[in-house]
């Protein structure tokens, strides 16, 4: 068993709690969420420790009847990411996070197709800080359209 936190995944299927450990790694697992699609599939987003080191955003589901192993990464690059949140909709899974560094930190979408495998685009959204695991939400209404909140900087155009 690792030294470190890890991500667990626990269902009361049949009445009795059974636990299923996600990660098992030398480094610290963080902020994990979950959302259901449609047909009740779980998916699963959390942050981890990349090849060099840094916070990145990463994903799981377990529509083919066990979660991706190893998990999508969802977000790279030299800056330390935060606080990821999770929707789901349809065939996409969308995240909002916020990057992790000295001076300046901003919140951001990024989206994961996982029917096709497609990962979207990063979008900045705007200077913020982040605190706490419940600074920026993202979910999808009926029609599929993407709503996000999140706490952040003055963005300086009345936002």
């Amino acid at each position: 068993q690792s030294a470190t936190r890890e991500i667990y995944y626990w269902n009361d299927a049949g009445g009795t709690f059974q636990s299923l450990q996600l990660t098992n790694n030398a480094v610290d697992d963080n902020y994990a969420t979950l959302d259901f699609d449609a047909a009740g599939n779980v998916h699963i987003c959390f942050e981890a420790r990349d090849a060099a080191n840094l916070f990145q955003v990463y994903y799981t589901n377990n529509i083919g009847g066990s979660f991706i192993d190893p998990p999508v990464q969802i977000t790279s690059g030299g800056l330390n990411k935060a606080t990821p949140f999770m929707a789901v909709n349809d065939s996409v899974a969308h995240f909002v996070y916020y990057t992790f560094v000295t001076g300046t930190d901003n919140v951001y979408y990024k989206n994961y197709n996982y029917a096709a495998a497609i990962l979207g685009s990063e979008v900045t959204l705007g200077p913020g800080e982040a605190s706490s695991e419940n600074d920026a939400q993202v979910d999808t209404d009926r029609q599929g359209k993407v709503h996000i909140v999140f706490r952040g900087n003055n963005l300086g155009d009345g936002v």
